[in-house]
């Protein structure tokens, strides 16, 4: 066994295939993982409590929870108590590496929590959530989740979450947000600024609720408002800025505002190879993606028709970007970043019905993202499409996808720990 301090005041414990630091018992009960650093303080940074994880056998979430609860259990005979409180270590100012990296696309109630960490297990390196509106954020305050283990963004006065995150995501979950004044996303972004990996401003969306109230595509036509929005942020955040936008009318008109943008200071810029008015089918344009790569020194994320594990080094040769982002593709399979090629579809969807579960997933957005999957491959009109719309919670689900055991271990844990729901 050895133990080491590292740059973020965190201990890593590490023995043989595993590594692992609890906290207090129930905070972190799901934050094991195999070669995994768990960082974490407590907030005097005075006393660290190591408990040490030995199980090569575990492979799955589902035997991680029975673990879990095995190790809480075994450290309150150790200790007499729960575990003092701790919290994990903020990384202010820690700028993501954005070379070579494949990049989950923002996705309006698809890039929840469960499908983030879904991508992530199959080879994402960074994974971006659902656009929220800044009006939406400053509705809401932040909460610790002792039962989850996460970092809630709740409606004031509610239990409904608007954003959710853990610390297993902390290095690479990028923060969306939807907005058309810089003050007014600045005081959202500070909300939880310190809980992501970085804070993206979308101004490509060609919906027309975003461009009717001066967001996502709309931005494209006022370079002023874009460079006062990420001069604002960059100036007072010391998390990483960076934004999303669409191709313009002209290939020189989207090379002039990616040269404005990146003298705001963003640490990278996405850029989606379609214009506002063209539609899915279209071809992406991969050459104007590339005009805006030679323009500018910052790294380019390129994203437009990736479909398949080898479309990733396509674009990338194509246009010579930093990164290549996914959308639909990853949505359809997100075994689609594994370089070991795609898993069976079944199996992907079981695999995120169960991390709904685990993560006690929004049932909405859970059963938009399965008919979004079942219709790609199949038509709702099939039995498994009519079951998952006549689901109304994730007990149904899990009966439909044969996950009953695992809810009941699921919920089950979460009363051991003092939880409810």
């Amino acid at each position: 066994m050895r133990v080491t301090m590292d740059l973020m005041r965190g201990w890593q414990v590490a023995s043989g295939k595993w590594t692992l630091m609890m906290m207090d018992g129930p905070y972190h009960r799901n934050r094991v993982s195999i070669n995994t650093r768990v960082r974490v303080h407590r907030p005097d940074l005075t006393t660290l409590w190591p408990w040490l994880l030995r199980c090569p056998g575990a492979r799955t979430d589902h035997d991680r929870v029975k673990l879990l609860v095995g190790i809480w259990r075994a450290a309150r005979r150790e200790t007499g108590k729960l575990w003092p409180q701790c919290s994990v270590s903020a990384i202010a100012g820690m700028e993501i590496d954005y070379t070579n990296k494949l990049v989950l696309a923002p996705m309006v109630r698809v890039g929840t929590l469960p499908f983030r960490l879904l991508a992530a297990e199959y080879g994402a390196d960074i994974t971006y959530g659902e656009e929220i509106i800044d009006h939406k954020i400053l509705k809401c305050e932040r909460r610790i989740n002792d039962v989850l283990g996460t970092i809630d963004v709740v409606e004031k006065g509610t239990d409904s979450v608007v954003f959710r995150t853990c610390s297993e995501e902390r290095n690479r979950v990028v923060f969306q947000m939807g907005t058309s004044d810089a003050v007014r996303a600045l005081r959202a972004a500070q909300i939880l600024c310190k809980d992501v990996a970085a804070v993206d401003i979308n101004m490509g969306c060609p919906k027309s609720f975003s461009i009717s109230g001066g967001m996502g595509a709309a931005l494209l036509t006022k370079p002023d408002l874009i460079h006062d929005i990420l001069t604002t942020l960059k100036r007072n955040l010391n998390t990483p800025v960076t934004c999303k936008i669409r191709l313009l009318k002209s290939p020189q008109d989207t090379v002039e505002l990616a040269r404005r943008i990146e003298k705001t200071g963003v640490s990278a810029l996405a850029v989606h190879g379609r214009k506002v008015a063209d539609r899915p089918r279209d071809p992406a344009k991969w050459s104007e993606i590339a005009d805006v790569v030679a323009a500018v020194s910052i790294p380019v994320i390129a994203n437009g028709d990736v479909f398949e594990y080898e479309d990733f080094e396509r674009i990338k040769v194509a246009t010579g970007a930093s990164s290549v982002m996914v959308a639909r593709g990853a949505l359809w399979n997100a075994s689609m970043f594994s370089p070991k090629g795609k898993l069976p579809w079944e199996d992907v969807k079981r695999e995120y019905v169960r991390k709904s579960i685990l993560w006690d997933n929004d049932i909405k957005s859970t059963k938009h993202t399965l008919k979004e999957m079942i219709m790609h491959y199949s038509c709702l009109e099939f039995p498994e499409g009519k079951a998952v719309i006549k689901s109304e919670t994730l007990a149904d689900l899990a009966r439909h996808y044969g996950e009953d055991n695992y809810y009941e271990l699921i919920n089950k844990s979460r009363f051991s720990f003092g939880g409810s729901r």
